[in-house]
């Protein structure tokens, strides 16, 4: 899949908005804006719920 169509999945997801839980998000970090070196993935099964995270480092 080409990424300019996964940025317009994702985007055309979060013009829908939020609709309850379970709710899934990712954040990227990384020395450079444009490279990520480590993702967190946050899974949130429901409104009082702590989020799990699962953390990925690139070497």
């Amino acid at each position: 899949m080409h990424l300019d169509k996964a940025k317009k999945r994702i985007a055309k997801q979060v013009k829908k908005g939020f609709h309850g839980y379970p709710l899934v998000s990712l954040e990227y970090f990384g020395k450079a804006p444009d490279s990520a070196t480590e993702v967190v993935v946050s899974f949130t099964e429901e409104e009082v719920h702590i989020p799990a995270n699962v953390n990925a480092h690139s070497g």
